[in-house]
């Protein structure tokens, strides 16, 4: 029996034997601690000494699990092995002698600092976690951080690269990369940087126009002639002294405090107007000239350090002259002291009546893309050679019609482009000249450009040449008139632009446009068709898109929300007077938001609401509405014709209106009869619309 049992056991020990593999599971391979895969001696010490933690002369799958790893200033040579750590997610190898490194096992990484080497090339593509990043302090000449998307934290410094991409690092917050060869840096990807020292590089050029974020700048010590800080409103710090700077522009810098940008010998003035902290700083603080560099304003923290032959301007003043006065922002609320002429800071002039003088009216000398807004018909005249004046691009645009009048003896224009790169625009306005030459160009040049948008232009006694000199050609965008009144046309060797009629002549060149039309359900056949276009292509925004993209719907009528959209994007989407909302069912983020607040405090008011609380924006509208509207959106005019309607009684909400619509060919009625009461579509809307602005004849 106790062979038998015996038998057995040894059977099922043979068994066993057999089928090791079913029964249990393969033991994971443990990586020796040997001169193969960790030949650098003084690593392989350190690895052994620090995770070999049972003394078998070998790393199980627990001794290589470590999360964190600093090997930093070991004179280690090579860190061949490193890739055994698949589970790190913190490295410090600093102050080491490594010449080459490779981290693309370990993927877990978010830090690693290998600063203080000497390696001359790092690529981390394959480290998607790492936030953390610093390799300065070696002789690198390649970085590669492609594929390293989380990147917060990039110390570069101190290398040796004349290039760096990082397009692909988004999420850059904290960039330095000082003391490098680089002459290009492209940070347009970069919209959340907050820290950037680049000083020390030969940097030609640093746009940082799309980094709002930023709140410290180091760019010293580099070759930058412009550096634009304009766009940058949480700048605290910059230090930008020492280049070759002959512009710094600063904006609305509400919070920059120190302001380092002395030793730019080309650079004669700074404007610290914007900034008020700076600004202040220079009004009330301390002036220090004793330093052998510098002048140094203090106050507090805040610090301005200039060149001493530098001028610190805390008045800002704008490349604009009104009537030779040079505009600032203590005068261009009213630049005259008569209400005739305000700019808003950035880029409008509006002009609201008359101005009669013996210099140039308006000069725009560098305020590119100057829209000169006229508010109401007014008349601009003068004995200088030029009534308006635009040596960079200028755009004059209505509701009001402008006349401008020469009086020059020796022959005067009335518009004059001077420089050649300048695009002269009229949009949505009438302009009258009266002068020798009308609208003109330099001689001689091949960029000047002309833009008549939905205008109308009349030259009176243009015995030099009516419109002239746009060797870049003239644009013309559905204007219903171009033409010279009286006089001859002609001037310079007879360069003829256009000619009474409209109409090419000699060398000109004119482009015609038409405009896209991508609506099926509008054809070039129905009445409504100009104003569609015109409401859908309307710069510089847009009155009304489709109801989709290929349908207007024409037919489909207005509701209270659209019609006061419509306007209000017809008139430049002003801002509301008020912005308390007296509406429940004005919603904040409906598309009529804003337009019904600023409906409702316009000057007169426009609409009030259908009850004390509510402004019903999906009711829809009849004509007799919208008519009111447009008529109370321009100010309430008084017809000065008798009712043409026989069905508009004396007395009705919208009897004065319905006469000025008639008066002023927005609406004629049918059979006598205005129809009040039939539903506004949203073909009849744009038409009233397109009719106020562009179809009347103005000139006559």
């Amino acid at each position: 029996m106790k062979k038998r049992a015996l038998s057995l056991l040894l059977a099922l020990v043979m068994l066993l034997g057999l089928f090791p593999v079913l029964l249990l599971p393969a033991a994971a391979a443990n990586v020796a601690i040997n001169a193969a895969n960790f030949p650098d001696a003084k690593f392989r010490s350190y690895v052994s000494g620090k995770y070999d933690t049972n003394s078998d002369g070998s790393l199980s799958d627990a001794e290589r699990s470590t999360t964190a790893m600093d090997c930093s200033g070991r004179s280690i040579a090579s860190l061949k092995g490193i890739e055994y750590f698949t589970s790190l997610k913190r490295l410090d190898c600093s102050n080491n002698q490594l010449t080459s490194a490779d981290f693309s096992k370990n993927t877990a990484l978010t830090e690693l600092y290998c600063n203080k080497n000497q390696l001359t090339a790092l690529d981390v593509s394959k480290n998607t976690k790492l936030t953390i990043l610093y390799c300065q302090n070696n002789v690198l000449t390649q970085l590669v951080l492609n594929g390293a998307a989380a990147l917060t934290h990039l110390d570069c410094s101190n290398n040796k690269l004349s290039t760096l991409t990082a397009a692909k690092n988004t999420a850059l917050t904290n960039l330095y990369c000082t003391n490098n060869q680089l002459t290009a840096l492209d940070l347009s990807k970069n919209a959340k940087l907050e820290h950037l020292y680049c000083y020390g590089n030969q940097l030609a050029a640093l746009d940082l126009s799309g980094n709002t974020a930023l709140t410290q700048l180091l760019c010293f010590k580099n070759s930058l002639t412009k550096l634009d800080l304009s766009r940058n409103p949480n700048l605290v710090s910059v230090q930008c002294e020492k280049n070759a700077l002959e512009e710094l522009a600063l904006g609305r810098n509400d919070k920059l405090s120190k302001l380092y940008c002395y030793g730019n010998s080309g650079m004669k003035n700074l404007d610290v107007s914007g900034t008020p902290i700076l600004k202040n700083t220079v009004q009330n603080g301390t002036l220090n000239t004793g330093s052998a560099d510098c002048n140094k304003y203090t106050l507090g923290d805040s610090v301005l350090a200039v060149d001493k032959n530098l001028t610190v301007q805390t008045v800002r003043r704008y490349p604009l002259l009104v009537r030779g006065r040079e505009v600032t922002d203590n005068n261009r609320k009213d630049i005259l002291g008569d209400g005739v002429f305000s700019f808003d800071g950035v880029s409008t002039l509006t002009v609201k009546g008359n101005c009669e003088t013996n210099q140039c009216v308006i000069e725009n000398v560098g305020v590119k893309g100057l829209r000169i807004k006229v508010l109401e018909d007014s008349t601009l005249t003068t004995s200088d050679p030029n009534v308006i004046l635009a040596r960079t691009d200028t755009v004059i645009t209505g509701p009001g019609g402008l006349t401008l009048k020469n009086t020059y003896a020796d022959g005067g224009s009335g518009i004059y482009a001077l420089n050649s790169d300048v695009t002269l625009t009229l949009e949505l306005v009438m302009v009258v000249v009266d002068a020798w030459y009308g609208i003109t160009g330099p001689y001689g040049s091949s960029q000047t450009r002309l833009i008549l948008d939905h205008s109308c232009v009349s030259v009176s006694n243009a015995n030099g040449g009516a419109i002239f000199d746009f060797g870049g050609g003239i644009t013309l965008r559905d204007c219903k008139i171009l033409f010279p009144r009286n006089g001859s046309v002609g001037g310079n060797n007879g360069r003829v632009i256009v000619d009474k009629d409209g109409k090419t002549a000699i060398s000109a060149t004119i482009l015609w446009t038409k405009r896209t039309n991508p609506f099926t359900d509008v054809s070039d056949s129905d009445p409504y068709y100009d104003a569609v276009l015109w409401a859908y292509h309307h710069y510089p925004e847009q009155i009304t898109n489709g109801t989709s993209e290929t349908l207007f719907s024409p037919n489909k009528t207005v509701t209270r929300g659209q019609a006061v959209r419509f306007l209000w994007n017809a008139v430049g989407k002003p801002e509301p007077a008020n912005t308390k909302n007296p509406f429940t069912d004005n919603i904040k983020g409906k598309f009529y938001y804003d337009a019904v607040l600023w409906a409702y405090y316009n000057d007169p008011r426009i609409t009030d609401g259908t009850s004390a609380t509510t402004f019903s924006p999906n009711k829809t509208c009849n004509r007799a509405q919208i008519i009111t509207f447009l008529w109370k959106a321009v100010g309430r005019p008084e017809p000065t014709i008798a009712n043409p309607y026989s069905d508009v009684k004396p007395g009705k909400y919208y009897t004065e209106a319905a006469i000025w619509a008639y008066e002023n060919g927005l609406e004629k009625g049918s059979g006598g009869k205005f129809n009040y009461s039939a539903d506004c579509t949203r073909a009849d809307i744009v038409l009233y619309l397109y009719r106020f602005y562009i179809g009347r004849d103005l000139i006559g």
